[in-house]
């Protein structure tokens, strides 16, 4: 499995505002479908709401500390980034995993303990 991050940063570190982008590329939106179709893709709950649905052909993980969180279709509420980064191991053939998070799910400290 290969576990990759995707984001389109300004300068600044900028990533986003408001759970919106913070421009609007169509390369980089391009390279975002061409990269993460057919596999799975982790968000927090935020960015998730800030689209009307699940991204086309792939499978979001949705992190959340809401145990009543209801997923729409061919999606997966999952309580932390570890448990997310397992659920590829399950499946039959490796995939790719690639996180579209906000900052705060970007810190080192978030990441440590999936993959100890």
């Amino acid at each position: 499995m290969i576990t990759s991050m995707i984001a389109a940063m300004g300068k600044n570190r900028v990533i986003g505002k408001n759970n919106q982008l913070m421009w609007h590329l169509p390369e980089e939106m391009q390279y975002f479908k061409d990269t993460t179709l057919g596999h799975h893709i982790i968000m927090g709950r935020k960015t998730f709401d800030a689209h009307p649905k699940a991204l086309p052909g792939r499978t979001s993980v949705i992190i959340t500390q809401d145990p009543h969180y209801v997923t729409p279709p061919k999606c997966i509420a999952k309580d932390s980034i570890a448990s997310a980064l397992d659920l590829p191991k399950k499946m039959a053939k490796p995939k790719l995993l690639s996180l579209v998070a906000p900052k705060s799910m970007l810190k080192p400290s978030t990441w440590s303990t999936a993959f100890i």
